[in-house]
């Protein structure tokens, strides 16, 4: 059964940072079957805080979220 990792960015506090956090980010996934089912896409917040983006990761399993 697939397991998701959502995450949610509520707000950028230094854009430096995450710029450098950005170019790190972007090969976490090397070598791990992760479907990016959203990335920083349009977001409607229909209840909450707002966000400023949000990121959906599909894994195979949970066995294989946890070790990445």
């Amino acid at each position: 059964m697939p397991a998701y990792a959502i995450f949610i960015k509520n707000k950028t506090i230094d854009p430096d940072e995450l710029k450098a956090y950005g170019k790190k980010a972007g090969g976490a996934g090397a070598g791990y079957p992760i479907i990016a089912l959203a990335l920083y896409g349009p977001l409607e917040v229909l209840e909450g805080d707002p966000a400023e983006g949000v990121v959906l990761l599909q894994f195979p399993d949970m066995d294989v979220a946890k070790v990445w």
